[in-house]
């Protein structure tokens, strides 16, 4: 069976510009900032309420979570979106708890400058002086290069099932056993290569060194300190809060992560996840770790100091289009994300906490770059650069009564078919057919050619390897340094085990989330044995994976607009298309979407 999983090592922990640090000055910003949040929802000021109306639409349209905007030491925006619980209909609030991700880092990082204030070790000491078993190649590593990424260290955890969820029990001695075991992947000290496996090891040398066990260390030297009595670990370690204040994590198939379930003794992601916050406690350690509670000046200007990839220890310090200081890091797992950011030079802080990504693309990600530009008034927005971006529209869930007179199948004159149907409560469209997709996922017409090529190209292999050509893939149709046999073995498997392909249907291809500029060929295979279904994941028209397909291409939220028509928004590709309907005898009997520049119909053939 084809893995769903693919691309979750490819989720960044942060989205990363240029940029340098001037390395001091950071005190001076700190100047009238309010005391730690209160439990209460803010929205204060113009300011405050369009920030509020941009993600009270984004919510309808798949954002969850909870932002907290602070500007010139005022607090103008703290507030809930979507559910922290679907399943018993509980609102995110201030006072939610999520699991942070890649935030951890900076946990990580104080706790080993606290280790160097206290004398117990240096940042330019090598590994091999604090772990056991550290071998020849890497003994040479120090502290710092673990901090700053710079190690050598591939990316993630080397899981006893690769291909698996990110995610096992294992404990302290096998986590580092086997993270020191890897390969290296690049000369230590001379690459940037963000490894959460390195930050698993510095996790191992505050436990060794402090003497303690590093999730206590956290506890004493950080959270307590800084009071984040909301702040914890997963499972036993969870703060004293009720249910109903823990998130859950969702995407489209329902739900991915509960920090309840997960182990409180693993050391999968120790040092680099596992923590688990509110907005509120993360403005105390914003309060607490820029003045001089948590550490020193000298401790601060290393931390906040870039080294390649403009990363320090656990943050990225990079420069604005404005020419101004940011210092930013984000994090995602299992549906969750966050994103913590410090305009410094502009006394601005952004805290976005989420729990529902969106084709594993963090539907966080749109609030962290749409809200900052709000902030210091751009005049266009854009969620990448040079990209076309379309705020996501006024809107209203329909009355579930209401929204049942519009289900049903729509084809259009070229064949393709338009899906309207209730999930989960929501109504929603998705399309069967290239062209139905195109009729969702507007685009230019050379945009169009290209997910046509692809679509081709998904027939041509598939129908070779049914064949029994084990060369049916091209190499140049592959990404680069993929392994021989890659995606051509996944997809023979599928023959030996369901038997002969007897018919074959490419469903089309359609715009990915995440990478940036991903696009997904959905092809359908009866065979003799039974059926199967997967994805091509395409990035710059190369293969750069296998996935699970969705069960509707182009998958996209209704929402009322008017009492006659609906709206569609696609937190996936950023553009909204307007829905009409035309009525026989109070019955539907066709639609049609406009976009900006055209319009499509399709008349209804089932109910």
């Amino acid at each position: 069976m084809i893995q769903k999983t693919f691309i979750r090592a490819l989720i960044c922990a942060g989205l990363v510009v240029a940029g340098t640090f001037k390395g001091r000055g950071y005190e001076k910003h700190l100047t009238n900032i309010q005391s730690a949040p209160a439990r209460d929802t803010v929205i204060d000021g113009q300011l405050g309420h369009s920030v509020d109306s941009f993600l009270s639409s984004l919510s309808g349209f798949g954002y969850s979570g909870v932002m907290l905007v602070v500007k010139d030491g005022k607090i103008v925006l703290r507030q809930g979106y979507g559910l922290a619980n679907e399943a018993a209909n509980v609102p995110n609030t201030p006072e939610t708890v999520f699991d942070i991700g890649s935030l951890a880092k900076q946990f990580t990082a104080t706790a080993i400058l606290k280790l160097e204030m206290q004398g117990k070790l240096k940042v330019t000491d090598p590994i091999s002086r604090y772990l056991p078993g550290v071998p020849e190649e890497k003994s040479g590593i120090t502290i710092e290069q673990l901090l700053t990424h710079t190690s050598g260290l591939d990316r993630n955890f080397p899981l006893t099932n690769p291909h698996g969820e990110y995610y096992e029990e294992v404990n302290r001695t096998d986590a580092l056993r086997r993270i020191l075991e890897m390969p290296l992947i690049g000369e230590p000290g001379k690459s940037f290569v963000y490894s959460n496996a390195g930050y698993v090891l510095l996790a191992g040398i505050v436990e060794i060194v402090g003497e303690r066990p590093f999730r206590d260390f956290l506890r004493a030297h950080i959270f307590e300190p800084a009071g984040m009595r909301s702040t914890g670990f997963w499972g036993g370690g969870l703060p004293p809060v009720k249910d109903a204040l823990i998130a859950r994590s969702y995407d489209e198939s329902g739900e991915t992560g509960d920090p309840r379930k997960w182990s409180s003794s693993t050391w999968v992601d120790l040092g680099g996840g596992e923590v688990v916050s509110t907005v509120g406690d993360l403005y105390k350690w914003h309060v607490a770790l820029n003045g001089n509670l948590i550490l020193s000046p000298a401790a601060k200007q290393k931390m906040f100091t870039p080294r390649l990839n403009n990363y320090g220890y656990g943050w990225f310090i990079q420069k604005t289009p404005r020419g101004t200081t940011l210092i930013q890091h984000g994090g995602d797992y299992f549906g969750f994300g966050s994103q913590f950011s410090w305009f410094q030079d502009e006394n601005v802080l952004m805290i976005n906490l989420a729990n529902r990504s969106n084709q594993l693309f963090g539907t966080r990600h749109v609030a962290d770059r749409l809200v900052p530009q709000m902030i210091f008034g751009a005049k266009e927005f854009h969620m990448y650069e040079g990209d076309s971006f379309e705020l996501p529209p006024a809107s209203a869930p329909l009355n579930p009564d209401l929204a049942k007179r519009f289900v049903g199948t729509y084809q259009l004159s070229t064949g393709g078919k338009l899906i309207i149907r209730v999930e989960k409560g929501k109504l929603e469209i998705g399309a069967s057919g290239q062209d139905a997709v195109n009729a969702l996922a507007d685009t230019s017409d050379a945009e169009f050619q290209r997910r046509a090529r692809l679509s081709e190209r998904a027939k041509i292999m598939i129908e070779g390897l049914a064949r029994g050509d084990s060369n049916a893939i091209p190499t140049e149709w592959k990404r680069p340094g993929a392994p021989v046999g890659a995606y051509s073995t996944a997809i023979l498997n599928i023959f030996k085990e369901k038997g002969a392909l007897r018919f074959l249907k490419v469903e089309g291809t359609e715009p990915g989330a995440y990478p940036r500029g991903l696009l997904n060929t959905v092809v359908r295979l009866d065979c003799e044995k039974g059926s199967e279904e997967f994805q091509f994941n395409w990035v710059n028209d190369r293969i750069i994976g296998l996935s699970q397909a969705p069960s509707l291409l182009a998958r996209t939220p209704l929402r009322a607009s008017s009492k006659t028509s609906l709206v569609g928004w696609s937190i996936i590709w950023f553009k909204a298309f307007n829905v009409s309907f035309d009525f026989r005898d109070e019955k539907v009997i066709s639609l049609s979407i406009k976009h900006k520049a055209r319009t499509i119909r399709a008349r209804r053939i089932a109910v």
